[in-house]
């Protein structure tokens, strides 16, 4: 069985930079094309500290907004929290 932290050490990624802040987040683009996509569905593999990017609205010509999201503790220890920051800024090379 494997367990939360060698989860997260497999499907974190591991290239690039990413800064957060309450509500902003500023990665380089290697780091924002590792992160998987779930723009319309939450990942399985539910643990705290995982992160993934979704875009709002998603699949539309219109432009849209990146965001990142991530599983955090929760109040009740059976459940975990999800925070959302808006990703602000990709910059083209690692250097944040």
């Amino acid at each position: 069985m494997t367990t939360d932290a060698e989860y997260a050490a497999m499907t974190l990624p591991k290239v690039g930079s990413c800064v957060v802040s309450d509500d902003e987040a500023v990665m380089d683009l290697a780091y924002f094309d590792a992160l998987a996509e779930y723009s319309t569905s939450l990942p399985t593999g539910t643990f705290v500290g995982k992160r993934w990017k979704r875009r709002v609205p998603y699949a539309t010509t219109m432009p849209g907004v990146w965001y990142l999201c991530e599983y955090v503790e929760h109040i009740d220890p059976g459940l975990v929290g999800v925070v959302t920051r808006r990703i602000t800024q990709v910059v083209p090379e690692a250097g944040l």
